[in-house]
């Protein structure tokens, strides 16, 4: 029952975006799943898919395109659970294209959960240069931010969740943070429970706006939820609700022991896409609320 789920980020995509937001959906999906396919490993499988985005300069906010802070500096943020309780993540890391990579480092190097700045940049065996992860659209969105002089902003995440046939979960969850965040400014991405969240029967991503991720500890709600008698859908559109009731907005992926997965939203866009048995569907969808399948 190898099933992988992708997500490229909710909100709205410029419509002159959209095709190269399709095209690295369909690159980080096939990475994904062949490695799932080959090797039945579900970590390496997110790992694959997410690096895949991080590394797209044309798409997706995460690695190189993450979205700078106010002073014009990115700052990427990264997690990776399994289904054995394993978690690790790195946040404020400024000097790599792969944070993802970074996370399993921490997950399954250290004693630790969360490693930020420089103790996370010390993991990175190939350091860049900061500039090297500012991209030309980034900046543009740099300087169209200062010129408007607000603080409304901008949202957008990578994430994967993946299963093996012999029924293990992972998932991981990527991103620049928000345009023009304040510098040192953590989201919901690196922190378990909230952005990012696996055990033995869900696997979750979220993305959207991440201080509603956190006040709502969102992703592991969700499995909580269903833990507890709700279904998939009954969680997911509560979920959605919380994230409303904590000022924000945004959407998750999903993908259950058992074979359910999908996606949902509350946003004007998800960037999504899935891979299973006879199932393949990469888009940047425009239809808001709760999708499910089966496996």
């Amino acid at each position: 029952m190898a099933i992988l789920v992708i997500h490229g980020g909710a909100g709205t995509v410029p419509e002159k975006y959209l095709d190269a937001y399709r095209a690295g959906l369909d690159q980080a999906a096939q990475a994904g799943y062949a490695e799932l396919t080959a090797t039945g490993d579900p970590v390496k499988a997110v790992l694959a898919a997410v690096s895949a985005m991080e590394l797209n300069d044309k798409a997706f906010n995460a690695g190189v395109g993450g979205a700078p802070t106010r002073e014009g500096r990115v700052e990427l943020d990264a997690c990776v659970m399994a289904s054995d309780g394993s978690a690790g993540a790195v946040a404020a890391v400024t000097n790599s294209h792969n944070p993802v990579r970074l996370a399993e480092k921490v997950r399954t190097s250290t004693p630790h959960v969360i490693l930020a700045a420089e103790g996370a940049e010390r993991l990175e065996e190939d350091p860049v240069p900061n500039e090297a992860l500012l991209t030309e659209r980034m900046k543009e969105e740099l300087a169209a931010w200062r010129q408007r002089d607000t603080d409304q902003p901008g949202r957008g995440t990578v994430g994967a969740l993946a299963l093996s046939d012999d029924g293990r979960l992972a998932a991981a969850t990527s991103t620049g943070g928000i345009l023009a965040q304040y510098p040192g400014r953590l989201g919901d991405t690196p922190v378990p429970g909230a952005g990012t969240w696996c055990d033995e029967r869900h696997a979750l991503s979220g993305t959207g706006i991440g201080e509603a991720f956190l006040r709502s500890v969102a992703c592991r709600s969700v499995a909580l939820r269903i833990d507890l008698g709700a279904s998939p859908e009954e969680a997911l559109r509560t979920g959605l609700d919380d994230l409303v009731k904590a000022r924000g907005d945004g959407g998750f992926i999903y993908l259950g022991a058992d074979g359910t997965f999908g996606f949902a939203y509350n946003t004007p866009m998800l960037a999504v896409g899935y891979r299973a048995r006879g199932k393949s569907f990469q888009d940047v969808q425009r239809e808001p609320g709760v999708h499910l399948f089966r496996g």
